[in-house]
């Protein structure tokens, strides 16, 4: 069967350079998996993320003229994260404010403790507290 673009293939870790992985694929294609494409955050040193004989899951990004293959693990690291499973609607729905009420309750809870912080960094820099006024205009 042949290789092609945007096809999702699993190969075994045959060899680790500066640059990349190479992954040995079905029919004994390898294809290359560069620095830039093994994560979705920044790799510096290949060896933290992968060993050789590891098995790594990676979409095909593009085939050249002389049957190179070049993977891409990101891509299908970034597929995984779009994809919402059946029960995430239900497990936010659950986790998050039952109503109206509920969600004003969490808001003001939120921006009492946020002004409570601020009021006391601003209280350990001047070296005192703040005092209401109590007269009205």
């Amino acid at each position: 069967m042949p290789i092609v673009i945007g096809q999702i293939v699993a190969g075994k870790v045959t060899g680790i350079t500066k640059f990349g992985v190479f992954l040995s694929l079905e029919e004994g294609k390898t294809g290359l998996v560069h620095i830039s494409e093994l994560s979705t955050s920044y790799v510096r040193d290949i060896t933290e993320h992968v060993k050789e004989n590891d098995v790594l899951t990676a979409k095909v990004i593009s085939v050249d003229e002389n049957g190179r293959i070049s993977l891409s693990v990101k891509a299908v690291l970034e597929e995984q994260k779009n994809i919402r499973q059946p029960d995430d609607f239900y497990t936010l729905k659950k986790s998050g404010p039952a109503n109206f009420e509920d969600m004003m309750h969490k808001f003001k809870q939120d921006s009492d403790e946020k002004s409570h912080d601020i009021k006391k960094s601003f209280e350990s820099k001047r070296g005192h507290t703040i005092k209401k006024s109590s007269s009205k205009y």
